[in-house]
């Protein structure tokens, strides 16, 4: 099982901030999972409920929560995409496209659509006699 840790090294190194070969230090760790459980709150503003009430750890493992093993990868692209913005780091093509694709697989699987609130003007349909003498409102 993947931990955290793993998730937010993996996310460095897609930035360019960690090397492959060498542990990721303990103030980079500590921004990554920061900016972590900040982006997975946030997704709830955007309408992508996955039940994050608990901070993760970076000894967490991933699949603690709602969010399956398999949203791992999607994960870790979305993470490296808010790890590049705070280290100032440029996104490649092939990133940026991974990092769309990652928001449509999360998005796809957990938005909930919002009620919609319709003003009943827009309800009327030109068949209907709206008017004082029909009775209607």
């Amino acid at each position: 099982m993947a931990t955290v840790r793993d998730v937010v090294s993996r996310a460095l190194r897609r930035i360019g901030v960690a090397a492959s070969d060498v542990p990721v230090d303990a103030t980079d760790a500590a921004n990554g999972l920061e900016a972590l459980n900040s982006m997975l709150r946030g997704w709830e503003a955007r309408g992508v409920y996955i039940g994050h009430d608990t901070d993760y750890t970076l000894n967490s493992t991933f699949e603690t929560g709602l969010l399956p093993d398999r949203y791992r990868d999607p994960t870790t692209y979305l993470l490296a995409e808010a790890l590049a913005i705070e280290y100032g780091r440029p996104l490649t093509m092939s990133l940026s496209k991974r990092i769309s694709e990652s928001w449509k697989t999360i998005s796809a699987n957990y938005l909930s659509p919002v009620n919609l609130d319709v003003d009943d003007g827009l309800k009327r349909m030109p068949s209907q006699r709206w008017g004082f003498w029909s009775g209607r409102r």
